[in-house]
């Protein structure tokens, strides 16, 4: 039984003096330089810089993907806009990403999101489609309910079934790469926010319990690893952009494997207590990580 069949069957900021080490006022992070680290967090880099640099801390990316394998990234490319103006997911990162999962011996490597607009144009107005050209990496649809698949979401209240994308039963490793951002409906979108890209009916978690739906997907697949992208991040007027926003270059970037503290350490460098992301403590109470007091966190300067 091959991966897809047996999927389908189975179905306060608490202050400055915590959070380690500031960028031009922004508190940042948190933790200890232990050998057994959950979460890296780079600032002062390129996107891709930042990732390389990050990326060994956790066991390099052959620690995620081994030879043969087919690799979902999932990021945010929703919105028609470019690069700096910090509505998608930064491209050099998107390729940087993806060409090292190439180098590990991946044999297949798909970008995916369900775009808000035409993908044609949000992809290449995100640089995403520039960045891939002449790679293996390959851009996969997700405009046509064809691609998706319905199954069941297993210990939920609300989100009890989905349809979701094709990859995400299939893929041996999922890779999720969001941008950080404000959003106007859950105040921030970042690592658990983003997988509202992976389901066909979007519209389904807003009319019966968004907050509780964003988390409750987890419990059908987690990705292998998170990567927050936090270079131009929107501190207002999220998540298009398109009306009074703000762009602040921070040049930080997150990478982990636990949903949960990788988005409790997104909300602080938006200046949120976790405890106001109301998704996030519905995470906490469906077991889907560790709060970031409990981890290991390797801190980088470039």
């Amino acid at each position: 039984m091959d991966r897809r069949e047996f999927i389908k069957k189975a179905v306060t900021l608490a202050g400055v003096s915590s959070l380690g080490f500031a960028l031009k006022g922004t508190p940042f992070i948190f933790g200890n330089n232990n050998k057994n680290i959950d979460m890296v967090a780079v600032r002062g880099g390129e996107p891709d810089t930042m990732f390389k640099k990050g990326i060994p801390y956790l066991g390099g990316i052959k620690n995620f993907v081994k030879k043969n394998d087919e690799v979902a990234i999932k990021v945010n490319a929703s919105w028609n806009s470019k690069p700096s103006d910090g509505g998608n997911t930064n491209p050099k990162l998107v390729k940087a990403v993806a060409q090292a999962c190439i180098d590990a011996g991946a044999k297949n490597v798909y970008v995916f999101d369900h775009t808000i607009y035409n993908p044609d144009t949000t992809y290449r107005e995100s640089g995403i489609k520039f960045e891939l050209s002449g790679m293996k990496a390959k851009i996969a649809p997700a405009n046509n309910n064809r691609y998706f698949e319905k199954v069941k979401i297993p210990n939920a209240k609300i989100l009890k079934t989905a349809e979701v994308h094709e990859l995400i039963l299939s893929a041996d490793t999922l890779i999720n790469i969001p941008v950080l951002k404000t959003h106007g409906s859950t105040r921030m979108t970042s690592a658990m926010k983003n997988f509202m890209g992976i389901v066909w009916d979007r519209a389904f978690y807003h009319r019966n319990g968004l907050h509780r739906c964003i988390a409750e997907i987890f419990n059908f697949r987690k990705p292998d690893l998170n990567i927050v992208d936090a270079y131009n991040v929107m501190v207002r007027g999220g998540p298009s952009g398109y009306y009074n926003s703000k762009i602040v270059v921070k040049k930080m970037q997150l990478l982990s494997t636990d949903l949960l503290a990788i988005d409790m350490a997104a909300s602080k460098i938006l200046g949120f207590k976790p405890s106001t992301i109301n998704y996030l403590n519905i995470a906490n109470e469906l077991n889907l990580g560790k709060k970031i007091e409990s981890i290991n966190i390797k801190k980088i300067a470039i």
